[in-house]
């Protein structure tokens, strides 16, 4: 039995419209047996130049005369297609992306562990603070003890004369 040939990579099965088909013709039929009416149209932001409505006639031949195609509004030829360069691009762009992500990351953390140990040190300090040695400062002059009654000067401290 005699087909017509694939004229678009779009099926009916076709679930999303990517960069690498946006520009195709979407089918309203796979079907390719003579006979077999097909109606195309395009993707939104695109219009169809050509037929939209063809046919599959006997000896395996579409009945357009030039096969329609999809144009961005405007212009007078179809979209282009997404070249490997566009694709490299991109596929760089998105890992220097992922990249600078995981050093951000990685910052984070670091600053992160740097201000817990920081604080855990201020922690410490106020914490071990009372626990430091101090000089005695006890008032000038004969202590309680020296004060007793054995005490030689104590008379004159008591008045206040010490000399």
């Amino acid at each position: 039995m005699t087909t017509c040939p694939t004229f678009t990579t779009v099926t009916t099965d076709t679930q999303f419209i990517t960069v690498d088909n946006v520009a195709q013709l979407i089918p309203s039929t796979d079907a390719r047996t003579v006979g077999t009416t097909v109606t195309v149209t395009c993707s939104s932001g695109l219009v169809l130049k050509g037929p939209s409505t063809f046919q599959c006639l006997n000896g395996g031949k579409w009945s357009y005369e030039t096969k329609p195609e999809c144009v961005v509004a405007g212009a007078t030829t179809p979209a282009p297609p997404a070249d490997n360069t566009s694709k490299i691009v991109i596929g760089v762009v998105a890992g220097l992306g992922g990249v600078i992500t995981l050093a951000l990351i990685i910052m984070i953390i670091f600053i992160y562990r740097k201000d817990r140990q920081r604080r855990a040190e201020k922690r410490d300090l106020l914490v071990n603070f009372d626990k430091t040695p101090r000089r005695d400062y006890s008032p000038s002059g004969p202590s309680t003890i020296e004060m007793s009654e054995s005490h030689p000067y104590r008379d004159d401290y008591k008045r206040g004369d010490p000399n």
